[in-house]
């Protein structure tokens, strides 16, 4: 049911268990770090140490292609543990690993584990001032033969804290060392460090070779968290002690009597869990009494938590080990380092503040905090010469500081001082409420604002009028208004408001399309050769603008613009009205939402008009509506006509992305104004956060549109493989997720071994490499299968030294694609393997690089890192082989399309459909290089994109020829045509594929299918659902009165005639069952009615998929029609056979002979707790 989602995801979280992966002998000569722990008892009496032991056994499950060259098992070794914990930390592949634990003696294998830095006054606040006669320091303590073990970053001998002048000589039962290396000589140990050693081994393995002209080698530290640390235990005192003048005074340790032991396990990609438990062990062994481990890694049963387990040893030694908590906070269950052995410690504020205040031009003093210490006490100027940091919940955190390198003033505000601070929020109103007293909707909004206003606030702003960013009229009725939260709250409880809703911030999610969809005009059997009037319809695009100039917005032999369209086009710097034509008939642009909350646009680097500088909005425009272009191609690839799904519609651009994102006000305002201009689609290529009905901004208005007649076609989000990971999932909106098309960009790499492996690209340039020629082949990364640094590209992280003329070799992550390909080559690289990684599985997205590069899947990119790896010189060259067509299998479900299933209601079947979205072919903005990088000065007139934003579009597009056919069908009606014709097998007629498995995908990865143009405009029944029918829908998902009201604009919407048993009685074109947990329900029942469409004469039998945990029954089995438009139910029940552990998929057809209309069934049963 609706308020169960939380069970479901203990249901994926369980199918991810069942997941089966087929690795390649490539993979299985990986090797990774493993800690291995040993039952010392166990050890025979033949070996004459532990060590040969675990040398032995080592070798007897290394392969004995491993052990070529290898000797014994002793070069696998990283460390060998042997005071706190028994075993070694080894590099050994997956599968010696699981041989491994199945030997005599092995008491567990852990894998190696990442783990964080938890990133002076205090010894008065805690009574220890040595002045005072109760002071512990008063009193004659051995503190000084005490020693603490300080696992951090190293340590910065040359400091004051650290002076051993007065101290006793070390004490006898100390049997550590100083190790030395670069910047660490044997001199910087003393009486107070009286030990100090490295650990990079664990990390050396995980993320490649430390580059010692960036980092010390050695245990100097030159991050500064373990000097801090180290200082805070047992500091020397030190006089005068102060930064930038704050905080003069004594600076000490807790116990500066004591020794200090520095060993050095952090470094810049982090903290290791075999360098640290090598240093526990090691610490043990010299003598330390008392460890400071400030650091953490992740939630740890105790028997995988090498650190718990190592501490354990340590404790069993009489060591006391003291841990930091995380700083997870506030959240609830944060913690780390839990185990009870450990003291796991929190952290509180003192009684030292660092006052700094704000001097308003009213006269008023806010009260902050500061540590700004320049020249420059007085700015010259009102702005740009200083910070003011807002908390947002003071109590949270009182003291935490950056030092500034700002002129001016840094201040923290809290308290009532926050209260003064403005917001955007969307105050949506129930018009009916308006007294008859106010002559607008406008005026009775302004003065809900001022009433609310405190005396303070209003002074010079006039009436509420002058808080108001805009106001909404046709699809939601209400505001969007600057506020304070105080002033929000108390607006919450006026009369006539229905809901208050903070500013959202959205994000994008980023033509041989047409032909593949059966649009090709030459056919006669294509859309495109029937009479349409799809010049009627109009197209609204919510994106980054357009670039009018484009080819594909060309408006020759089109008719006037249809007289209901009561639109405009706004000017602005680059946009004039001579660039709107009978193609392009409106464009508006919207930023007063996002100015409120990121400040003023800069016009010197941002046009503030409809004109697109980004190039995302002209290529959904394009796709959606664009004219026919001959000769279309990027850089000579995709090379034809490219054109629009509906050529003949037209477009009105509603400008709502900037630079910054697209802000939730700004889109709610666009969805009204195009409402209210007379569009008839809506295309949405954008996404946010996950969000209930009553609290998405986007849901409500988009329930306006529906109401409106309006068709709304919306992106799925880029978030997939991940299940639960869609976006937009509200029944009234069409969510359309991405899949590949039957065309390809192929380009190989050839290995010097001979081998040749596909992959695919979009690099046409002048610095091809020669075509018999091999270079060099580098990976920065490790067997390991951590990320790097280096392995990923990320920019400053390569050699030159190491790259330069050379082919490099780049993992997926982090960094957009491209711009992994700027770093390689700014470090001299004459080329680029990129690779995915398991979450981007074997999909292929081309890319219009900057240098010759090749994009290759998982299984081939480990291949490709093996023999980089294991081969003395590797070499490898790249070749580029043009545009193919007619791949197969085709279509397939693009990874990165978002899945379900629907969060919010599992009873409606979320995505929709899916259609074309990788590696499209569109018109682009004249602004930007095809690879939208900063360093691309190449100008294209097309561009090659990829995402669920470019399948929203083609769905758009297809709706608009369908409202065109059949302009008095509802937005439902349209939807349930696109539905119920989609196909779910590819072109080799085999079920359609998840990229990311090469598996079936399911209707929570490709929906109803996969769209089919021609028939969805003959679909012979359709399924069509009301205003009122959502609404009751939305009576069934524990909404109150208040949050009802947000959809019920109109008197005649009330839930006193709920029909719906269950929300998958919605009459919608898919079937969601949902068993609860209570098996006394054996039997669910669902209602559907239908629309004849087709032939007025009509007759339907029913086929259903076979299921093994249900049997289902549909009443009746025929349906005969008499006339056009005609309506006739039935109902579908199933009975419980035997509960199932996964979800089940099949579908519903009826069947007339000529037409087949489709609903997928997904069957979901919802454990017990």
């Amino acid at each position: 049911m609706a308020e169960n989602p939380v069970k479901w995801l203990f249901l994926i979280l369980a199918s991810c268990l069942c997941f089966a992966f087929v690795l390649s002998e490539s993979n299985s000569l990986i090797k990774k770090t493993y800690i291995v722990q040993m039952h010392k008892s166990a050890m025979p009496a033949s070996f004459s140490s532990p060590l040969e032991w675990y040398s032995s056994k080592l070798k007897s499950v290394m392969s004995d292609t491993q052990s070529e060259g290898e000797g014994d098992g002793e070069n696998r070794i990283i460390y060998s543990y042997q005071n706190a914990f028994h075993g070694v930390a080894a590099q050994l592949t997956e599968e010696e690993a699981e041989r491994l634990k199945q030997e005599d003696g092995v008491v567990a294998i852990l894998p190696e584990t990442k783990y964080e830095l938890h990133t002076t006054r205090s010894p008065m606040f805690l009574g220890l001032e040595p002045e005072e006669s109760t002071s512990i320091w008063s009193q004659k303590l051995a503190d000084h033969d005490v020693i603490v073990g300080v696992l951090d970053t190293g340590i910065w001998p040359e400091s004051a804290s650290f002076n051993d002048t007065g101290m006793t000589p070390v004490p006898p039962h100390w049997k550590g060392t100083c190790e030395t290396g670069r910047g660490f000589k044997k001199h910087h140990c003393n009486r107070k460090i009286v030990g100090a050693r490295v650990f990079y081994r664990g990390y050396e393995a995980a993320t490649g070779k430390i580059n010692e002209k960036n980092e010390y080698k050695s245990p100097r530290d030159q991050d500064g968290h373990g000097t801090h640390t180290a200082a805070t235990v047992a500091g020397s005192p030190v006089r005068g002690a102060n930064l930038l003048g704050y905080a003069y005074g004594t600076a000490r340790g807790m116990a500066p009597g004591a020794r200090i032991a520095a060993y050095k396990v952090c470094w810049t990609g982090g903290c290791f869990s075999s360098d640290i438990l090598s240093a526990v062990d090691r610490a043990v062994g010299d003598g330390v009494n008392v460890l400071s481990i400030s650091l953490g890694g992740g939630a740890l049963s105790y028997s995988h938590d090498s650190l718990a387990i190592a501490t354990f040893g340590a404790m069993e030694m009489g060591v006391f080990v003291s841990c930091s908590a995380g700083n997870g906070g506030p959240d609830p269950v944060s913690l780390t380092n839990v185990s009870p052995w450990i003291t796991t410690v929190g952290a509180s504020t003192m009684d030292r503040d660092f006052p700094g205040n704000v001097k308003l031009g009213s006269g008023r003093t806010i009260s902050g905090v500061s540590l700004y210490k320049g020249r420059r006490q007085t700015p010259k100027k009102s702005f740009g010469f200083g910070k003011i940091w807002l908390l947002k919940t003071p109590s949270k955190v009182r003291l935490f500081f950056i030092s500034s390198k700002l002129p001016g003033f840094a201040s923290c505000l809290t308290g009532q001082a926050t209260s003064l601070i403005k917001k955007t929020y969307i105050v949506q109103m129930h018009k009916s409420a308006m007294p008859a007293s106010f002559s607008s909707p406008l005026e009775w909004y302004s003065s809900k604002l001022k009433s609310v206003m405190s005396d303070t606030q209003s002074e010079g702003e006039g009436d509420g009028e002058n808080r108001i960013i805009y106001s909404y009229q046709n699809a939601f009725h209400g505001v969007a208004a600057q506020l304070t939260e105080e002033e929000a709250e108390r607006l919450k409880q006026e009369d006539g408001v229905v809901a208050i809703l903070p500013e959202t911030k959205y994000e994008l999610h980023t033509t041989r399309s047409p032909m593949f969809l059966g649009l090709e005009p030459e056919e006669s059997t294509s859309i495109w050769s029937q009479k349409l009037a799809d010049h009627d319809v109009i197209v609204g695009v919510l994106d980054t603008g357009i670039w009018p100039e484009s080819a594909s917005f060309n408006d020759t032999g089109m008719t006037p613009v249809p007289p209901h369209w009561k639109g405009t086009c706004e000017t602005g710097r680059g946009f004039k009205k001579h660039h709107c034509n009978r193609k392009i008939v409106g464009a508006r642009v919207f930023y007063r939402g996002y100015e409120a909350a990121t400040g003023k646009i800069n016009e010197k680097n941002e046009y503030k008009s409809p004109r697109d500088q980004d190039g995302h909005g002209t290529h959904t425009a394009a796709t959606v509506a664009g004219s026919p272009v001959r000769g279309a191609n990027l850089l000579g690839y995709a090379y034809g006509t490219a054109r629009g799904m509906a050529p003949g519609a037209r477009i009105a651009a509603y400008k709502v992305c900037w630079t910054g994102g697209c802000f939730s006000s700004d889109i709610l305002s666009a969805v009204d104004r195009a409402v209210g201009d007379g569009v008839n689609v809506l295309s949405i290529s954008l996404g946010g956060g996950a969000l209930s009905y009553s609290h998405d901004s986007l849901a409500i208005a988009t329930f306006g549109a529906m109401e409106m007649g309006v068709f709304v076609s919306c992106s799925a989000g880029n978030g997939g493989p991940d299940p639960v990971s869609l976006t937009n999932v509200s029944p009234w909106i069409t969510t359309v997720g991405a899949s590949t098309m039957d065309r390809d960009f192929p380009g190989n790499v050839k290995l010097g071994s001979g081998r040749t492996i596909p992959g695919v690209s979009l690099y046409k340039g002048r610095r091809l490499l020669q075509a018999n020629k091999q270079y060099p082949l580098v990976y920065m990364g490790s067997n390991s299968s951590s990320p790097n640094p280096s392995s990923l590209c990320l920019e400053g992280t390569l050699d030159p030294h190491v790259v330069s003329g050379k082919i490099v070799i780049c993992d997926r992550g982090i960094s957009p694609r491209v711009q992994k390909g700027q770093v390689v080559k700014d470090a001299g690289g004459v080329g680029m393997i990129l690779t995915n990684t398991a979450a981007n599985g074997e999909e292929l997205v081309a890319d219009c690089h900057l240098l010759p590069a090749v994009a290759v899947g998982e299984m081939e990119g480990k291949a490709i890192k093996h023999y980089a790896l294991t081969n003395g010189k590797p070499t490898a060259t790249l070749a580029f082989l043009g545009t193919r067509l007619g791949v197969r299998p085709s279509p397939v479900v693009a990874a990165f399309s978002s899945r379900g299933p629907n969060f919010l209601t599992l009873e409606i079947l979320k995505p929709d459909v899916v259609a074309p979205g990788v590696n499209i072919l569109a018109a682009w903005t004249g602004e930007l290089g095809p690879s939208s990088l900063p360093t691309d000065h190449r100008r294209v007139r097309f561009n090659i994109l990829s995402g669920t934003s470019m399948s929203c579009p083609h769905v758009s597009g297809i709706a608009a020829l369908i409202k065109a056919r059949h302009p008095d069908w509802s937005a439902a009606a349209v939807k349930s045509a696109l539905m119920t014709t989609a196909y779910v097998h590819d072109n080799i007629h085999n079920p359609l594929q998840d990229s990311s498995t090469a598996a079936a995908s399911t209707p929570y990865d490709h929906g109803a299918g996969h769209i089919n143009p021609l028939k969805a405009l003959d679909p012979g029944l359709i399924y069509d659902i009301s205003a009122q029918d959502y609404f009751v829908f939305l009576c069934t998902q524990k909404l109150t009165a208040m949050q009802l009201k947000a959809f019920s604009k109109h008197s005649n919407m009330s839930c006193h005639h709920n029909t719906l048993a269950t929300p998958g009685d919605l009459n919608y074109p898919a079937i969601s069952v949902v068993f609860p947990e209570d098996t006394a329900i054996s039997t669910l029942t669902l209602h559907r009615t239908v629309t004849n469409v087709g032939p007025p004469a009509s007759h339907y039998h029913v086929v259903v998929s076979p299921f093994k945990g249900v049997t289902i029954k549909v009443e009746p089995k025929t349906l005969n029609f008499t006339r056009r438009n005609q309506k006739l139910s039935y109902k579908i029940s199933f009975t419980r056979n035997s509960p199932q552990t996964m979800p089940e998929f099949g579908g519903l057809v009826w069947k007339d002979g000529v037409h087949k209309v489709r609903s997928p069934i997904a069957i979901t049963w919802l454990p017990p707790f």
